[in-house]
């Protein structure tokens, strides 16, 4: 019996030793390929209604995103998958500010923020057949704003700021999303990221109320992207 169950030990270790060699032959170590995006991004925590601010609105942004990636692929399915990119995010948004003095003044707000970001993620691929796989990945990445920007329309005026000062340039995230490769080199994700990052370098709680900064408070930047990618190698 002792005998059998070494030989049946044996004979397991030698076939998934086998099937892990026949695998690795079709699969490269490491991938490298393009990608680029449409971006849709909203701000979170907009200002909630008090005596001197109503109820806000919001509606999508849309953005880019464009970089690298690379793929190493531990073992069948298992992958780790650095980046590089280029993205623009921010928010589109507005509320109305009442002073107590006059009349109340509706402020639309514009944020733009160009940035440069690290993802780095891990994930499976399910094999679908022949070139075609569905991705599951999920990880985190550290960025920071190149470039702030914001537009702002008070009642008759309006007016474009650099806010770069007034942001934390370095900013942390989670992502995670699917995605489906296909036709050898093809591939196209739906991803959503959070900031875990306030946007904003000088919130403090309870700060004196200001039309253009009461907005300022601990907003996270919130991202939807599609990708579509193409492997180089």
């Amino acid at each position: 019996m002792r005998k059998l169950f070494t030989i049946i030990i044996l004979l397991l270790v030698f076939s998934s030793f086998s099937l892990a060699q026949r695998r690795g032959q079709r699969q490269q170590f490491f991938n490298l390929g393009i990608k680029a995006v449409v971006n849709g991004s909203w701000i979170g925590n907009l200002p909630t209604s008090t005596s001197q601010i109503q109820a806000s609105s919001e509606s999508i942004k849309i953005g880019y995103v464009a970089g690298l990636w690379g793929r190493i692929n531990l073992i069948e399915g298992l992958f780790i998958q650095p980046e590089l990119t280029i993205s623009q995010t921010g928010g589109k948004y507005s509320y109305q500010f009442n002073s107590g003095i006059g009349t109340p003044i509706n402020y639309i707000k514009n944020i733009t923020l160009t940035n440069l970001e690290f993802p780095l993620s891990i994930g499976y691929t399910f094999p679908l057949g022949d070139d075609l796989g569905l991705r599951i990945k999920g990880g985190g990445l550290i960025g920071t704003i190149l470039n702030a920007k914001q537009q702002y329309e008070a009642g008759t005026i309006s007016s474009e700021q650099d806010i770069k000062s007034q942001v934390n340039t370095l900013q942390a995230a989670l992502q995670g999303g699917i995605g489906l490769d296909f036709l050898e080199r093809w591939s196209v994700d739906i991803r959503i990221q959070q900031n875990l990052t306030s946007l904003y370098e000088g919130y403090t709680p309870g700060q004196t109320i200001d039309a253009l900064k009461i907005d300022q408070k601990d907003q996270r930047v919130i991202s939807l992207q599609l990708i579509v990618g193409f492997k180089i190698l």
